[in-house]
């Protein structure tokens, strides 16, 4: 069955049903919102093509397969969505579970869809086979259900499903668990962000995770990922990015592990490795072809950006230029236009192409918070390469400093951006070689480093 045989489906819904579903995917797939999207669009259009939705949903028009396939793959995930919801009408309406199953076939029958229930019945048999992996979402999916049964159970044929009481506790321990060390490896992450010692782990979660015994997958790789960044563990790295390898898939758990991966490498780069951008790179080409990073429909800036640098720094400026081309339009219409100019701007300052990248750069709306601070470090940075601009790079510091005690972001302190101000100036001033290498050398943590030392060995004042 075609996918755009859903659209035709959809719309012999009767009003109630279309109702129905929309308010069935809001509850169990809240985040799903450009599938509701796509679902309101097919029902409120006279006449629906595959590229109009693309142009209604992206806010670009394409022809380009690539990106027509984003469609398609929604309209599939709404596919099955609708034959959950078919299946939860008539379970809810029938008391016994065979007769309930009978009449979830018979009403996909009536729609045409049973070659596609079996098809999906399949598919989820044999990932059960291959991965008996599950997720945070489904342990407390299964928590639910358990606590259901438990407390509201009434009849034998559901009281038989009734957990045990030791059962559901031990469940809702795993729940809580494996919650637990994910909240640990997003706070140690932001520690590790800002140069601050990473506090200790709590002595409940401690407690909890040791009466466990053996933590299932979620809570298990969590506590992994936390090992890892706490003791920049070569060793665990090496587990956990065979781990990746072999179970990768578009979930947040493997979106943490991977974050987790690249930002492994990316603290060797700042130790010195420079080999270790190589490898940064194909994670995030790793992330792009499992689509690891789209998992809310939007694609999130702080990996868009950071494609871009890592691109630039291996020299692959063909592919990124072509990846600022593609993924562009599926970033949010809020920060997409910006995020493009300031994009394509850096890649010409890194071919050294600098009157075209300001010219670009002028495009970006500066007042936005999310470009504020890349947009003035690289003004700067032009300024300093283009010898016309020297009288006024001097305010544009100062600029910086003010903008820093008033806006510091999460990941960057006023701490940073000092040695970097003071270099520029230092190198417009004509101090040494010598003065100008100390205040790089002598700071824990600088801005564009790379960049301050390579203005500093090309250096010839002093």
């Amino acid at each position: 069955m075609k996918k755009t045989n859903f659209i035709s489906v959809f719309r012999q819904f009767s009003p109630p049903e279309r109702q129905e579903l929309v308010l069935y995917i809001r509850t169990f797939y809240s985040s799903q919102r450009k599938a509701l999207h796509v679902l309101h669009l097919i029902g409120s259009l006279q006449t629906v093509t595959e590229e109009q939705l693309y142009k209604e949903v992206y806010g670009a028009t394409s022809n380009d397969l690539k990106k027509i396939r984003l469609i398609q793959d929604l309209l599939s995930d709404l596919k099955n969505m609708t034959l959950e919801y078919i299946g939860w009408k008539e379970m809810r309406a029938q008391q016994g579970n065979g007769a309930a199953k009978l009449l979830t076939i018979e009403g996909l029958q009536r729609r045409g869809w049973l070659d596609l229930y079996f098809e999906q019945t399949k598919e989820t048999l044999r990932e059960k086979k291959t991965s008996p992996i599950s997720s945070v979402a489904e342990l407390h999916e299964k928590l639910i259900v358990k606590d259901h049964y438990f407390y509201h159970a009434t009849d034998m044929t559901w009281g038989e499903r009734a957990p045990e009481s030791h059962e559901l506790m031990e469940h809702l321990n795993h729940y809580y668990t494996a919650l637990g060390w994910k909240y640990q490896c997003e706070r140690i992450s932001r520690q590790r962000l800002q140069r601050v010692p990473p506090d200790p782990v709590p002595l409940f979660l401690q407690t909890i995770t040791q009466s466990l015994g053996q933590m299932v997958f979620p809570a298990r790789l969590y506590a992994d990922i936390y090992k890892m960044v706490e003791g920049e563990d070569e060793a665990l790295y090496a587990q956990l990015k065979d781990f990746y390898d072999r179970h990768r898939k578009a979930s947040e758990e493997y979106q943490i592990l991977l974050v987790a991966l690249i930002n492994f490498q990316s603290r060797r780069v700042s130790r010195g490795e420079e080999t270790s951008y190589a490898k940064v790179f194909q994670l995030y080409q790793s992330g792009l072809q499992h689509r690891i990073f789209a998992l809310s429909g939007f694609f999130p800036n702080a990996p868009f950006n950071n494609i871009v640098t890592v691109a630039c720094k291996v020299g692959e400026y063909a592919w990124v230029q072509q990846f600022i081309e593609d993924y562009a339009a599926l970033l949010h219409p809020d920060e997409k236009e910006n995020t493009y100019a300031l994009s394509k701007a850096k890649v010409f300052f890194e071919q050294g192409q600098y009157e075209q990248a300001l010219d670009i750069l002028e495009m970006v709306d500066s007042k936005k918070m999310a470009v504020n601070l890349p947009y003035r470090l690289l003004r700067i940075r032009l300024y300093y390469e283009l010898p016309n601009y020297h009288l006024i790079l001097r305010s544009e510091c100062k600029n910086l400093l003010q903008y820093a005690r008033r806006n510091t972001p999460i990941s960057v302190t006023i701490q940073q951006m000092k040695p970097f101000v003071q270099v520029v100036k230092g190198l417009l001033d004509g101090l040494s070689r010598a003065e100008l290498l100390r205040m790089v050398q002598g700071s824990p943590a600088v801005l564009m480093k790379d960049w301050l030392e390579e203005k500093i060995d090309a250096y010839t004042g002093g």
